[in-house]
């Protein structure tokens, strides 16, 4: 599930600059295994340096990845973002596309970093 939202605090402070940030949970368990979770957090750190935007996170205390972009602008009319919206949510579904096996994968513990980068397999 895609959630979007506007971060309406930032505009006071930065002289009417918007944030929409865009966010998707992925929905699958992350193993309690620490020697998995710290393949995990490097996996996403090799994905991370590689996105030219957004992000993936996790959050480990609640065993979740979730999916973030923020897009900042100058408050638009709704015709004007639209079309931005669109293309992110294109991209979004791209990295997902991309991304979502290989991190259920590691997640669950079925596939390592290191069998990861020994065989390539981030593009």
């Amino acid at each position: 599930m895609l959630e979007i939202l506007f971060i309406d605090t930032i505009e006071k402070a930065t002289d009417g600059l918007s944030m929409l940030q865009f966010f998707i949970t992925l929905n699958f368990k992350i193993s309690s295994n620490e020697n998995i979770r710290t393949d995990l957090l490097k996996v996403l750190s090799e994905i991370n340096y590689t996105l030219a935007t957004g992000s993936f996170n996790v959050k480990i205390d609640r065993a979740y990845i979730f999916l973030k972009y923020n897009l900042s602008l100058i408050k638009e009319s709704e015709s004007e973002l639209k079309p931005k919206v669109l293309k992110i949510v294109w991209l979004l579904n791209r990295h997902l596309n991309v991304y979502h096996k290989i991190l259920k994968n590691v997640a669950s513990g079925t596939l390592t970093y290191t069998e990861i980068m020994t065989n390539k397999m981030l593009p």
